[in-house]
């Protein structure tokens, strides 16, 4: 029986290490010289090894910055990439990272979550590499997610939500429309009065309930929205 060479053995160990739940996706993978000592094994072996992982779209390279995760095997994995811009800031050829700058329980208004007292009101700054690009709000129903704090989801909504809560992605709703991007929201984007994309999402489980409320304002300098309709 004809043996595998050992970059496409090294391109399977790097896989599941991708899909582990150490990972998620826009996390920068350990540099070659890490994994040349930690399967000992070649640079080129890993280079080969990562190119395999490249051309199956799990990870991208970005010249002096290192290599990130863009996709991760999973049920949940489509709808992450669904709802996720970390994937779109990899390949416009920055590093994705965000910053919660508030963080509070705040009473219900009753425009959105009808039957709900009490809300989190999670406001965070997105960043592509060191330029702030988006500021997303978002609205958590208490009753649903019980008494959270901010380190639980300050890495990813989704996966908190959807690993450690078992919240069920049904449908979402979005709108978009242009808006003018002005004060508080254009000292936090550091630019001035500009025009913008607002972006807003409600998100339903299988009971047809909202339990996640987004709002995002892009600057329209940097992002743009692309869309593939497929006949």
């Amino acid at each position: 029986m004809k043996k595998n060479p050992l970059y496409e053995d090294i391109s399977i160990l790097l896989e599941s290490m991708i899909n582990s739940t150490e990972y998620k996706i826009g996390d920068k993978i350990p540099g070659d010289i890490q994994l040349m000592n930690k399967f000992k094994v070649s640079r080129e072996t890993i280079r080969r090894a990562i190119n395999i992982l490249v051309e199956e779209g799990y990870v991208v390279r970005r010249p002096g910055k290192g290599t990130f995760i863009s996709k991760k095997d999973g049920i949940n994995d489509s709808i992450g990439e669904k709802i996720s811009f970390t994937k779109e800031i990899i390949k416009m050829g920055y590093v994705p990272k965000n910053k919660i700058i508030s963080f509070n329980k705040v009473k219900n208004n009753k425009k959105l979550f009808q039957n709900e007292e009490y809300l989190y009101r999670i406001i965070k700054i997105r960043y592509a590499s060191e330029i702030p690009f988006a500021y997303e709000e978002s609205y958590l129903p208490f009753s649903k997610v019980g008494d959270i704090d901010e380190d639980m989801i300050k890495d990813s909504m989704h996966y908190f939500l959807s690993k450690k809560k078992n919240f069920i992605y049904k449908k979402m709703e979005q709108e978009i429309k242009p808006v003018l991007i002005d004060s508080p929201i254009s000292e936090y984007l550091n630019t001035k009065r500009i025009p913008g994309i607002k972006l807003s999402r409600k998100i339903f489980d299988e009971k047809n309930d909202i339990f996640l409320y987004l709002k995002f304002i892009f600057r329209g300098d940097i992002y743009t929205f692309k869309s593939v309709v497929k006949f």
